[in-house]
C-alpha cells in the first residue's frame, strides 16, 4: 500500500494525507485494557504521525485467525470498507507475523 495518495493538479503534485483504518482482534486476554482503549490511544498515535483515521474494524476470535489475522469475513468486510472510505493504510493493534503480512498483500497488490 501506498504511504501517500500523490495527486497531479496542473504542474504540480499534491501530497495528501495518509487515510487509515485500525484492525485488531478482541480475545478477552486482557480484561484490564479494552480493545477499544487500545485502538483509541492507536488512534492518537496514528493523528500525531499525520494521518487520519476514517475506520476502525473489530473482531472477537480466542485468538488471531493464523493465515490472515482476522477471519475471512471480518477481511471480506475490511476489503469492502476500501469502497467506502478510500483508505490507503491499514495499522494493525498487534504485531504481525511475517506470514500474516504476506497473505494479507496478496489482497491489496
Amino acid at each position: 500500500m501506498e504511504d501517500t495518495i500523490n495527486k497531479t493538479v496542473g504542474n504540480n503534485v499534491v501530497i495528501q494525507p495518509e487515510r487509515a483504518v485500525l484492525a485488531a482482534v478482541d480475545t478477552n486476554r486482557n480484561s484490564n485494557w479494552a480493545i477499544e482503549d487500545s485502538l483509541d490511544e492507536l488512534c492518537q498515535l496514528v493523528a500525531t504521525a499525520g494521518a487520519t483515521v476514517v475506520g476502525r474494524i473489530i473482531q472477537k476470535l480466542h485468538a488471531p485467525a493464523r493465515n490472515s489475522y482476522l477471519g475471512k469475513g471480518k477481511l471480506d468486510e475490511l476489503i469492502e470498507m476500501k469502497k467506502e472510505l478510500d483508505y490507503n493504510l491499514v495499522i494493525f493493534d498487534d504485531e504481525l507475523r511475517l506470514f500474516n503480512k504476506g497473505h494479507l498483500r496478496k489482497h491489496w497488490v
